[in-house]
């Protein structure tokens, strides 16, 4: 099924329809994304399924979540891989256990540039020896090592302000420099 999902380009909707695949380890992502955001920020969650991250949030911001099903009530419901993207600026963008279901993650991340000083992305880097026929297997599209991931967000104008691990995933904070040349 991914194997043919990646050849047309597809989202796997049925996958993400099922509640199980959609909180399992949620929270702990949810609140590992949610200490490095401010109190008051702006939030698009994209990929929210179970609105986890919402709920972690400081309080006093506003939450816009963005999914491909309607799993919870979301405000925006859109095929990322299609290009579809929300029409909003706002501080901060998440984009937690996301990318890897994703076919131009540099696309996704120049759409996420332009809609905010800050990202914050959670990813399961591959590494040398990685099964990636069991990464298939979980509907992961690609297999992006550490070098590649820094390279995109890079080449995306992002710029790495820390760097952690996250259970099975990396943790990578960035932000792009607002400010206009003199």
């Amino acid at each position: 099924m991914t194997e043919a999902l990646a050849e047309l380009g597809g989202s796997e909707g049925g996958r993400w329809s099922d509640p199980a695949e959609v909180v399992h380890g949620a929270d702990l992502r949810a609140r590992l994304t949610a200490e490095h955001i401010p109190p008051g920020s702006s939030v698009m969650d994209l990929g929210a399924g179970a609105r986890r991250l919402g709920s972690a949030l400081p309080p006093g911001g506003k939450y816009l979540p963005v999914d491909l099903v309607r799993f919870a009530k979301a405000d925006e419901i859109l095929d990322l891989n299609q290009r579809h993207f929300p029409e909003q600026a706002v501080d901060v963008v998440a984009a937690v256990e996301l990318l890897q279901y994703i076919h131009d993650v540099p696309a996704l991340l120049e759409h996420c540039a332009a809609a905010a000083p800050n990202l914050i992305v959670i990813y399961p880097l591959a590494a040398v020896g990685d099964d990636i026929e069991a990464r298939r297997a979980q509907g992961w599209f690609n297999d992006f090592d550490e070098d590649a991931m820094i390279d995109m967000l890079t080449a995306a104008g992002w710029k790495i302000s820390t760097r952690q691990p996250a259970a099975e995933s990396d943790i990578f904070v960035c932000h792009r420099d607002t400010r206009i040349p003199a």
